[in-house]
């Protein structure tokens, strides 16, 4: 049985965009920082956070949504934790798509309906 929210479907574009940030757009990065750090971070959260979403769209477990949550609140402080605050499109591209994964797994987490989930 497919139970598929919209929670999850915003989960999967956010990771996705997280994925494909560091190859689809060109970012002047200020001199002397070094950032395969910062690609590596985009990368592996994007990758994580899409395939959590995916895995929640046929496993339903609250462990998973908490999950979410957790990986949103890193990207969202992560441009401060990893020091790259000051570069204004990789800092708002993490507060954007943080801010929707925590969003979306603390909206899933309360949702009524999910009260057998174990």
């Amino acid at each position: 049985m497919n139970r598929a929210h919209w929670q999850d479907c915003v989960s999967f574009t956010a990771g996705l965009r997280l994925l494909l940030a560091p190859l689809a757009f060109r970012i002047d990065w200020p001199a002397g920082l070094y950032l395969t750090h910062i690609a590596m971070n985009s990368f592996a959260s994007g990758l994580t956070a899409s395939a959590l979403a995916l895995l929640e769209m046929r496993v339903f477990l609250r462990c998973l949504e908490l999950a979410i949550l957790l990986l949103g609140l890193w990207i969202t402080c992560a441009p401060w934790m990893l020091g790259f605050h000051q570069i204004p499109f990789a800092r708002a591209q993490s507060l954007i798509c943080g801010t929707a994964l925590a969003l979306m797994g603390g909206l899933s987490l309360l949702h009524n309906t999910w009260n057998n989930m174990p």
